[in-house]
């Protein structure tokens, strides 16, 4: 092949006709096999952006039935039939669409009250394909703060607000 290309002057290789005949089609089938890892890779983001959704959703529904629940402990009973209807307003009802609530004292003490916000099937979109159902918990304890009690000023403060207030000092 040397010899042919000295006689006739010229080289497959310098023109690329020799090379662009094999090559035809090389971007195509590139293509193809890096489209499916893109494909996986965003749905993967499309599912992972929908829980994180999900779950802010969740958390928000169990902190505001908490709070709702807290003022009436230690009476479970009562901070229970306050907190459901905020959790129905949120979208959470026990026992529908695959949801379970629980409500009870929080780890804090008997001032406290938790709720627990299961979803024992999260929606997936393309994570059906590579996964089974996803289950999520969210849980919110909401500590019930007592009124403070007003401090008094300092013996000596208060004494000396007396004198300048009252004409007779030892009368406060």
């Amino acid at each position: 092949t040397d010899s042919t290309k000295q006689a006739t002057g010229t080289d497959t290789a310098a023109t690329g006709t020799d090379d662009a005949a094999h090559e035809r089609g090389v971007i195509l089938v590139t293509f193809g096999l890096l489209l499916i890892p893109i494909v996986v890779f965003t749905a993967l983001a499309v599912d992972v952006s929908s829980w994180y959704s999900r779950a802010t959703e969740l958390q928000r529904a169990a902190d505001a039935a908490s709070l709702a629940g807290v003022v009436w402990m230690p009476d479970l009973t009562k901070s229970s039939s306050d907190a459901t209807p905020v959790l129905q307003k949120n979208g959470v009802v026990d026992g529908v669409n695959n949801m379970t609530v629980s409500m009870g004292i929080g780890k804090t003490g008997v001032t406290s009250f938790e709720v627990c916000v299961t979803d024992n099937k999260v929606k997936q979109f393309f994570g059906v394909v590579f996964a089974s159902p996803t289950k999520m918990k969210r849980c919110a304890t909401a500590p019930k703060r007592t009124r403070s009690t007003k401090l008094s000023a300092p013996e000596w403060k208060r004494r000396s607000l007396c004198r300048k207030r009252a004409a007779k000092p030892r009368a406060c």
